[in-house]
């Protein structure tokens, strides 16, 4: 999507906004009339990468990163979907002159894209699939790298892979950059003399810490509300009440840059040193998540939980002891490959097992029925949280041997 100003709008205009006096427009793929294929079809009959590849090539929207195996033994990534051309490059602010307006189409023969690489492996965790030298960067802001790269070294070496190991990946709740930050709080703490018993107490928990935040883990506790309360205190003071505001994909990856770097230009007024102001991160996320005298029994699911209702329920507030499945413990968070936090997580568990096609295995979060009164509403919730998942049949002989239910529908 662009935003831009000027005396002809591009796109549909926006309503007036507070302090805001030119006359806006939004421009999006989406309003293009011309833009109105989705070759799913085309993509179910295609037998090889070729064809599969032919019908991406018409993909219309949304953008998304598409990852492809086969029986054949090849797999492929393809970045699909219209991307806007702006010969002049990517801005971060409204567009006000032609050269950085819309020309047209990033081609499809252009977009990112890999076949059979010589890793024999491809994992995307929406991170950033182009290089500074591309010719087309495509966006601005990318997701944090850590998903991505705790995928690769998991994966990276190893062969005969079955179900239950890419299962074992899809729940890593394993965190590098939350132990990294972890030791240095410790750190920190170890080098304040003025720091308390109980800070001590955390120091010992984030310095012993395996990085993995599941949720009887109080050193997640600990860590997770530290590098909160580290962030409002680095940015409040040049922020102020905008902070709230204030919002970016890659902000974990700042914070870690801003951290380990430990530039006086980023320390706050009324700090000696970052010792200091680490060991007051520390202080801080103790105090705003109200932890325990004990620090030692602040779990990380006691507050860090995940709590999914039905869209009808805020319409329909009785439905929610039926449509919903109250606040749940939750490992993990952003930075993790099984990427949670309150209001988001993994949609599907799926591995495609070529050698055995009906030993594959799918997981959705509740079930497939939308009514909460059917029994496939939340049938597949507790497989779900418990990481676990289920054979998925897919020849006509496994599916019968399968079926317990059959539904009709007729004109």
């Amino acid at each position: 999507m662009a935003a831009r100003t000027s005396r002809l709008p591009s796109g549909p205009s926006v309503p007036p906004l507070i302090n805001e006096p030119r006359a806006i427009s939004l421009k999006w793929t989406l309003y293009d009339p011309t833009l109105n294929t989705l070759p799913l079809y085309q993509m179910n009959i295609a037998s090889n990468w070729a064809e599969f590849s032919a019908a991406l090539a018409d993909w219309c929207w949304p953008a998304q990163n598409l990852v492809y195996s086969d029986d054949q033994g090849h797999i492929a990534y393809q970045a699909i979907g219209r991307v806007p051309l702006r010969p002049a490059g990517l801005m971060g602010v409204p567009i006000e002159d032609n050269m950085h307006e819309w020309q047209g189409y990033i081609p499809f023969a252009a977009m990112p894209s890999a076949v059979d690489p010589p890793s024999g492996f491809l994992a995307t965790a929406n991170s950033r699939v182009t290089t500074p030298q591309s010719a087309y960067p495509l966006t601005l802001e990318w997701i944090d790298p850590y998903r991505i790269e705790r995928i690769y070294k998991s994966l990276d070496g190893r062969d005969n892979l079955a179900p239950k190991d890419m299962l074992a990946v899809q729940n890593d709740v394993y965190s590098e950059v939350d132990q990294e930050l972890g030791q240095r709080f410790a750190y920190a703490i170890d080098h304040t003399p003025a720091a308390d018993d109980r800070l001590r107490k955390a120091a010992d928990l984030m310095r012993t810490w395996d990085g993995r935040l599941t949720p009887d883990s109080a050193a997640a506790s600990v860590v997770t509300r530290a590098r909160a309360a580290l962030r409002i205190l680095i940015l409040e003071p040049r922020l102020g009440k905008t902070l709230s505001d204030y919002h970016w994909g890659e902000s974990n990856f700042a914070i870690e840059e801003i951290v380990m770097h430990a530039k006086a230009d980023w320390l706050p007024p009324g700090y000696a040193n970052w010792d200091a102001l680490l060991t007051a991160a520390v202080r801080k996320g103790m105090e705003d998540g109200k932890a325990p005298a004990d620090v030692a029994d602040w779990k990380y699911g006691s507050w860090h939980t995940l709590d999914i209702e039905h869209p009808l329920v805020q319409f329909l507030p009785f439905l929610g002891h039926v449509a919903g499945t109250g606040p749940q413990p939750i490992g993990g968070d952003t930075t993790t490959v099984k990427q949670i936090g309150t209001d988001v997580g993994p949609s599907q568990r799926f591995t495609m097992d070529w050698s055995n096609i009906d030993a594959s295995t799918e997981n959705i979060v509740l079930g497939e029925s939308g009514n909460p009164l059917s029994p496939y509403f939340k049938d597949q919730w507790t497989d779900w949280y418990n990481g676990a998942t289920f054979a998925l049949p897919f020849t006509p002989a496994a599916v019968s041997a399968q079926t317990r239910h059959t539904l009709q529908l007729t004109p």
